[in-house]
């Protein structure tokens, strides 16, 4: 309920309804609605290349391929 007691999601539910859900708050502000956010969406919000969360990292352990020891 809090969430809905907002004064930025109350404005944006009286104009959009809940057809326009979800809503991405960031710092009070309306980041993003209409739809989840991508990992791009996140990486830019938190200041990170998008490129390097992406990356693979390098595989660890004994299994190689589809084979394991």
């Amino acid at each position: 309920m809090a969430f809905a007691e907002n004064s930025a999601v109350k404005g944006f539910l009286e104009r959009s309804g809940q057809e326009g859900l979800p809503l991405i708050l960031i710092d009070g502000e309306i980041a993003l609605a209409g739809r989840y956010p991508s990992r791009a969406d996140l990486a830019r919000w938190i200041g990170v290349d998008a490129a390097a969360t992406n990356a693979e990292s390098p595989h660890s352990g004994c299994c190689s391929g589809s084979r394991c020891c």
